[in-house]
């Protein structure tokens, strides 16, 4: 298997169709399957997904779980079911909106097997207030290394590819973060070096109920 997009979702049932759409139209010569962990939602989130999962049965692999795990299990499970060579990420209440994302970032890592992640520019939609959608990071495209990232998370959660062999099995202190994607970001960064893509390919929204409205302020930049 060339790649996994790795999904969790709790109680997205307004979002979960757009994002699995966006992945299902992604323009690809390789193989690839969405892994999805559902926790135990409270709405009809698990009901679409096996819509979904009727109709793409190669395709999808629905995680349905008998108990709600919490945010950090379920992404730390879901994880490590994935069989890809490598690893995309998009959690069920966001999407992609660049249908050559995939391709354009594994094309990337096949030809630069010094770069462990490879990732790109993210427009934040905030659904709670008015207002202009920002995108981030504003930084300049290039390489980067583990020592930018430990200074700054720049990495927007559903921009990121990794070069998945080389990580291993998460540590358990993951478990005790109210985020993942930060310090994930960073054990995959010790692999290889980081591309990052000028082009906007995804957005990441905020919404009530979303992780992003449950932080403190200082934590919402440091969770994308």
């Amino acid at each position: 298997m060339k790649l996994s997009v790795m999904m969790i979702t709790y109680n997205h049932v307004k979002f979960i169709a757009q994002a699995i759409e966006s992945v299902l139209r992604q323009r690809v010569n390789f193989e690839y399957e969405i892994v999805i962990g559902e926790d135990c939602s409270t709405d009809g989130t698990r009901a679409v997904i096996m819509d979904f999962h009727r109709r793409y049965p190669k395709r999808i692999v629905p995680l349905f779980r008998d108990q709600n795990l919490g945010a950090m299990r379920n992404f730390k499970e879901t994880l490590a079911a994935c069989r890809g060579e490598y690893v995309a990420l998009l959690e069920g209440d966001d999407y992609w909106i660049h249908e050559d994302k995939l391709q354009m970032q594994i094309d990337f890592l096949d030809e630069h097997h010094d770069h462990a992640i490879c990732c790109h520019r993210a427009q934040f939609v905030n659904e709670t207030a008015a207002g202009p959608s920002p995108v981030y990071p504003t930084r300049s495209a290039g390489t980067y290394v583990m020592a930018d990232l430990l200074h700054e998370n720049f990495v927007v959660t559903n921009s990121v590819v990794y070069r998945w062999g080389s990580v291993g099995p998460l540590p358990d202190w993951l478990l005790t973060l109210k985020m993942g994607d930060w310090p994930l970001h960073v054990l995959v960064s010790r692999a290889g070096k980081i591309h990052f893509m000028d082009e906007v390919m995804s957005v990441y929204r905020i919404h009530q109920g979303g992780i992003w409205s449950s932080l403190s302020p200082q934590d919402q930049w440091h969770g994308i």
